[in-house]
């Protein structure tokens, strides 16, 4: 009666009935559930109390007031499945109990083991554990939803992985940011940042609804300490559950995880992870788990997330973010790259050109934030160190194309990365050599394109002043995409009617300026 996602499980997976019930009033309002449940009504204390008055069985099952007392003693459904197996688990006690009374009063051993073999047949067909087979006849077809379109699905876990200190939590809070201002409660367990100076300053960096973001952590032997995985599981799916969270981010998973897990193995981290698979699929929320890249060299965005390969072989989705290889500062510059390389669900999303800034917060000061601006050509690959056989060999040849290409005067870029392409000259290989020899970006007019010429051909200041540098708040050759607009968060359909039916038509859509 308080959640319809744990009430799918309890009927169609523990397939619990009203005869299980040891007291005639609870096998009365479970029928009345399971009916409603079937008919895909509504099912909570008021819709099932009006069942039963109907057909004259409110006082047979107690009364209005037995059942607002039902109700009113379970705070959260995270553990329904689990005690309805219990109930099951009574229920074929009690008729085995019953079949061995017969046997005394002349059932026939052969009718007696027909029985047990039909109620071990049921056991086995309610088991929340074990081995069975699933026809794909009765598998019902189900759409993805998406927090993020094409990038964050709803009922499944993310990952979001790059280095340390190039704004991953900062991405967080503006997710966050966004999910609360559409009326969506997020759960933010963060094990790095002070919640203090660093977590909310961001959170009013990006206009969140405080209210709606909640952090948590855990008191141990008298020291708070953050939520442990798999151990507190069940207390957080209970908490998320409790606010209705719409996204959970484990900020990193790593600070998450106890010495008992060993994280470089994939049967211990898939353990670990197992709560946050059943939260997000029994809440139907997104999980986002942030990790940091490995010291490897390589371009496979797979085999550079820290710890086992089960983490990012867990997710459905997942996300890198570096530094933008067009930043005219690449060691200290404030452009990002977002880079989609994994998605089981969907298509590939376009890579996305970020930047960060600054915003005025409570108090007079100013914390960081991070926005989208456009879109860009950089995949993953690009993103990442990737050895080759011969060095810096790629890196000369690049140079000498450059120069090459840019020896007759400014060109515009678009038309040299195609001719790099064309040469197999790697964008990132490009973009080097374009440091290395200070080829300078300059954009002829507020609706021009792109030139690059080397510094010997740059005109002076004053008779270039319509000129924008690529670095003054810009990105160079991205188109002037809002990836968050109305759409960008998808809050629409929840599985399911009733309670999470309802969510959906509470939090609405994004407002028009989520993205800015």
């Amino acid at each position: 009666m308080i959640a319809e996602v744990a009430l799918a499980r309890v009927i169609d997976e523990v397939r619990l009935r009203g005869p299980d019930f040891y007291l005639d009033k609870h096998r009365l309002i479970f029928e009345t559930i399971a009916d409603l449940h079937r008919s895909t009504s509504p099912v909570d204390e008021l819709t099932v109390s009006h069942a039963l008055d109907d057909v004259g069985k409110i006082d047979a099952a107690g009364g209005r007031h037995y059942i607002s007392e039902l109700v009113a003693k379970v705070p959260a459904a995270a553990n329904a499945k689990h005690y309805a197996e219990i109930v099951l688990d009574c229920a074929l006690r009690r008729e085995k109990q019953a079949i061995g009374l017969n046997l005394t009063n002349g059932l026939l051993p052969a009718e007696a083991m027909e029985q047990l073999a039909a109620l071990e047949a049921r056991a086995a067909e309610g088991a929340g554990d074990g081995v069975r087979t699933v026809t794909f006849d009765g598998v019902k077809t189900e759409r993805v939803r998406w927090l993020w379109e094409g990038r964050i699905p709803l009922g499944m876990l993310t990952l979001l992985v790059g280095d340390p200190g190039l704004g991953k939590s900062l991405l967080t809070a503006q997710l966050a940011g966004w999910v609360s201002k559409a009326s969506g409660d997020v759960l933010l367990l963060s094990a790095e940042d002070h919640k203090a100076a660093t977590i909310r300053p961001r959170l009013e960096a990006v206009g969140a609804d405080l209210a709606r973001v909640h952090a948590l952590e855990v008191r141990r032997e008298g020291i708070d300490e953050g939520i442990a995985l798999p151990d507190d599981g069940a207390e957080l799916q209970r908490i998320a559950e409790a606010k209705r969270a719409r996204l959970v981010v484990v900020d990193p998973l790593m600070a998450h995880l106890p010495e008992s897990v060993n994280s470089w193995r994939d049967q211990s981290v898939r353990r670990a992870l197992a709560p946050l698979h059943r939260l997000a699929e029994d809440l139907q929320c997104a999980v986002v788990i942030v990790a940091h890249l490995n010291k490897a060299k390589g371009a496979d965005a797979t085999h550079r997330t820290g710890g086992s390969i089960a983490i990012p072989a867990a997710v459905r989705s997942a996300l890198l973010l570096a530094r933008d290889p067009e930043d005219p500062e690449p060691e200290t510059g404030a452009q990002r790259v977002l880079a989609h390389f994994k998605c089981n669900v969907a298509p590939l999303a376009d890579t996305l050109a970020a930047a960060i800034e600054t915003a005025p917060v409570e108090g007079g000061h100013e914390a960081p934030r991070i926005e989208i601006v456009g879109t860009s050509t950089a995949s993953a690959a690009d993103l990442l160190d990737a050895p080759t056989d011969e060095g810096r060999t790629e890196r000369d040849d690049a140079i000498d194309f450059l120069e090459a290409e840019l020896a007759e005067g400014p060109r515009p870029s678009k038309e040299v990365k195609d001719a790099a392409r064309a040469a197999h000259i790697a964008d990132r290989t490009l973009s080097r050599a374009k440091a290395d020899l200070g080829v300078l970006s300059t954009k002829d007019g507020l609706n021009g394109g792109w030139r690059w010429r080397l510094p010997k051909d740059a005109s002076p200041p004053e008779d270039d002043g319509k000129a924008a540098s690529e670095g003054q708040g810009c990105q160079g050759d991205i188109s002037e995409v809002a990836p968050f607009d109305q759409q960008a968060i998808c809050l629409e359909d929840q599985v399911g009617e009733g309670d999470q039916g309802r969510h959906a038509e509470e939090i609405g859509t994004l407002a028009a300026g989520a993205g800015r």
